[in-house]
């Protein structure tokens, strides 16, 4: 299990808890109604910075997460979620502070991860998945404050379990909690930092869902410019070589599937220079043009980047992993 996005110890846990609750969901509430008219324009003061490619998250690896939850994981691989709920409300009993955080955080990746798409049981692990991150969220809040990287973490954490439990998401959950997330860690680890830069990509890919962009010019336009602000951080730094072609693929298609695929062999003439692997992101890249129906646009695609396989206007599944795998690298 890998950790999702993350998080000290005092018993202000409880004496705060209420207000904090509150202040949380008042934020929500104030997060949805900007978001229901349009994107946030996320500029921010600068932090001090931090070298290189070291993030949060990184504290503590996700071997050291999952064991903490180690009894409740596997009574979820039985199949019993109610039972695994009970036995990790037990664990947690007897754990406080950051322990206690990290707990909730493990929990909730676990029931995340439980089940495959089209389980029956997974629609109730992911719904509950978010109640377990908001819990953790809360957890962080007491220990650290309002702002903090390792709150900014569990925002972004919220922001990924809510999104994978209901991708709709009609209350605008995970936008806010993806906002809150880049804002803070904006503010508190640095505008340019790699960890910053991450958050406001995975901003960029939530609102630039169709369904959310609705065919607005001026909302793909700036959703493109959180795409652009990203990658310039992340492709300026050697310490994660393959994070750049994974988050220009993103960006291509996420203009493709909002009916501009010009823009996307746009963004990629721009980038290609920069992003060592650039292979994988257009052959990628191509296949969702061509099968979104831009199929011209698919092959000027690929003249542009000089790859000659991908000349055809259809393929079968089988053609294209093996041709997908000759440009694949591990996912980091």
């Amino acid at each position: 299990m890998k950790r999702l996005f993350p998080p000290p110890c005092v018993d202000a846990r409880r004496r705060g808890a209420f207000s904090v609750l509150v202040k949380r969901h008042l934020s929500l509430f104030a997060a949805a109604c900007v978001l229901a008219v349009g994107p946030p324009a996320p500029s921010v003061e600068a932090a001090p910075g931090r070298a290189g490619c070291v993030t949060t998250a990184e504290r503590i690896k996700g071997e050291a997460l999952q064991a903490l939850v180690t009894g409740p994981a596997e009574t979820l691989l039985a199949r019993d979620i109610a039972r695994a709920e009970r036995e990790f409300e037990a664990l947690l009993a007897g754990r406080s502070g950051l322990e206690a955080a990290d707990t909730l955080t493990a929990f909730a990746s676990e029931l995340n991860t439980a089940y495959s798409n089209g389980d029956p049981l997974q629609a109730e692990a992911n719904a509950k998945a978010v109640v377990y991150a908001r819990r953790a969220l809360d957890e962080f809040i007491a220990l650290y404050g309002e702002e903090h990287a390792e709150v900014a973490l569990a925002w972004q954490t919220l922001g990924e379990l809510s999104s994978r439990a209901d991708p709709s998401d009609p209350d605008n959950l995970a936008l806010g909690a993806f906002d809150t997330a880049y804002r803070m860690s904006a503010k508190v680890v640095g505008a340019t930092e790699y960890e910053t830069a991450l958050y406001l990509h995975q901003l960029a890919k939530a609102w630039g869902r169709p369904n959310r962009v609705g065919g607005d010019a001026a909302r793909i336009i700036q959703v493109a410019g959180w795409f652009e602000q990203a990658l310039t951080v992340t492709a300026s730094l050697t310490c994660k070589p393959d994070m750049p072609q994974f988050q220009l693929l993103e960006y291509m298609d996420t203009m493709t599937l909002n009916g501009r695929p010009r823009d996307a062999i746009g963004a990629f003439q721009r980038w290609q220079a920069r992003i060592p692997g650039w292979e994988f992101a257009a052959a990628q890249a191509g296949m969702t043009m061509r099968d979104a129906g831009y199929g011209e646009e698919a092959r000027e695609l690929m003249r542009i980047a000089d790859m000659e396989w991908f000349g055809r206007d259809a393929a079968s599944p089988d053609e294209d992993a093996q041709d997908a795998s000759s440009v694949s690298p591990p996912r980091p």
